[in-house]
């Protein structure tokens, strides 16, 4: 009797849930493109399962130290000025303490990371009028199919990572009153360039913005706290992380060299907006610049309008991915074109998301007339398919490479000449001897 009272009370909520999408035409579009990514990603994470290191992966095994389940000197190496030390210890964490592959762990970072952006959707939306809307679509921007390489590459596993700290960090930031939160986004500030480059966006953003604060008479004695502590804590990364770094490709002492052409560091620029709308990667640097020049017009109309200052939420959003974008230059710019195309890689678009979220929040303003609503559910459908035909190919790709070496180690063992050569990312990410000895930690951690 029970079982039956339960069935008919979820079908009529399921009904009632359904007749409401499909009459709401604003918020059906957006909810089937939110169930279609997820359905997508669940789907080939499960049935298309990437269970080996490719290529960048090696370098976290380069060099690779065990002492002190990897906190130590010899992991805190970097590479393209991204600590490593995280990335190490997170690895060490998911296949020798827990056990896991890395298909198991990419699928329980998606879920992570799902819930995480669902309730950091919900909380900076609840300010809106019609928040289903604006929720639904800050999912859909957080979801980007780019990021699908993201979760199935463990040297790119630091990318979502730290995106879900921005998360967590930016909801504490703009609403802490107890003494203990306040401690913890301090804790948050201090660690995140450590987890990741992403992560230096919340100390300088809190810099900025707290510090603007204060000048307009706004003095609190937590803005202080958070002003120094984010002072330290970009001091003490970037000294870590670049300046102590003989690799580091980029230091302030080198940079004068991007102002020789203004032009190009302009296309970089407008390249890293519109990045999550470009579906092959480094080939297709039009289609990115010329959907930057879109976002840019954007933000000059929020600019121009003061719609700036109206909702925190969009604003700081906003003002946190201008700050990733200007550190694309100062981390990926080199003076030439490759480097416009490079940043169209799908990593490099993870804080971009940053940024399309606070300009979809600010349209809100406008989104009242028809003709803009339809300009915005276009633009996410475009950049929803960009983003499936990119991890559709990864996949492609990645899988059957995956599912290659699988086969022969199933059937000649990790140790064979055959499977070592396929494995083998080449002498450029690892000498014979760092590869042996990595091939050595494989095989005792495979389950």
């Amino acid at each position: 009797m029970k079982i039956n009272k339960m069935y008919y009370k979820i079908r009529d909520r399921t009904v009632a849930i359904s007749i409401y999408l499909i009459g709401n035409k604003k918020l059906f579009p957006i909810i089937f493109l939110n169930l279609l990514v997820v359905l997508y990603c669940f789907g080939n994470l499960y049935f298309h399962p990437i269970k080996n290191l490719f290529v960048d992966d090696w370098i976290i095994l380069k060099n690779f130290s065990l002492d002190n389940y990897g906190f130590n000197q010899i992991n805190m190496n970097t590479y393209n000025s991204n600590p490593l030390i995280f990335s190490r210890v997170f690895y060490i964490f998911t296949t020798n303490l827990l056990g896991l592959d890395i298909s198991t762990t990419a699928l329980i970072l998606f879920a992570s990371y799902l819930m995480i952006l669902s309730f950091f959707a919900i909380s900076v939306t609840r300010e809106y009028n019609n928040k289903n809307l604006a929720c639904a679509g800050i999912i859909l921007i957080g979801l980007n199919l780019n990021q699908y390489q993201n979760f199935t590459m463990p040297i790119c596993w630091p990318w979502i990572l730290s995106l879900m700290l921005f998360y967590l960090a930016f909801l504490i930031s703009i609403n802490y009153k107890d003494i203990s939160i306040l401690f913890f986004l301090v804790l948050v500030v201090l660690i995140a360039p450590q987890v990741f480059s992403l992560g230096f966006i919340i100390p300088i953003g809190l810099l900025l913005i707290n510090s603007f604060s204060i000048l307009l008479n706004r003095f609190s004695f937590r803005k202080i706290i958070l002003v120094v502590a984010s002072l330290v804590s970009i001091l003490l990364s970037y000294y870590l992380s670049i300046k102590g770094n003989e690799e580091s490709p980029q230091k302030i002492g080198e940079l004068f060299h991007l102002i020789d052409n203004p032009i190009r560091i302009v296309l970089f620029l407008l390249s890293s907006f519109g990045a999550p709308f470009t579906p092959a990667s480094e080939y297709a640097s039009a289609i990115s610049i010329t959907f930057g020049i879109l976002i840019a017009v954007i933000l000059l109309i929020f600019l121009k309008n003061c719609s700036m200052h109206k909702k925190i939420s969009h604003r700081n959003l906003i003002i946190y991915g201008i700050i990733f974008h200007l550190l694309q230059i100062f981390a990926r710019y080199n003076g030439s074109l490759a480097s416009i195309k490079i940043v169209n890689q799908p990593r490099y678009t993870t804080g971009a998301l940053i940024l399309l979220m606070g300009v979809y929040l600010g349209s809100f303003r406008y989104a009242t007339n028809r003709i803009h609503f339809y300009v915005i559910i276009g633009l996410l459908t475009i950049m929803t398919f960009s983003g499936l035909k990119t991890s559709s190919d990864f996949i492609d790709t990645r899988f059957n490479q995956s599912e290659r070496i699988e086969n022969c180690i199933f059937e000649y063992g990790l140790k064979n000449e055959f499977c070592l050569d396929i494995l083998n990312p080449g002498t450029e990410i690892l000498s014979e001897s760092e590869f042996s000895d990595a091939i050595d930690y494989i095989l005792n951690h495979r389950s």
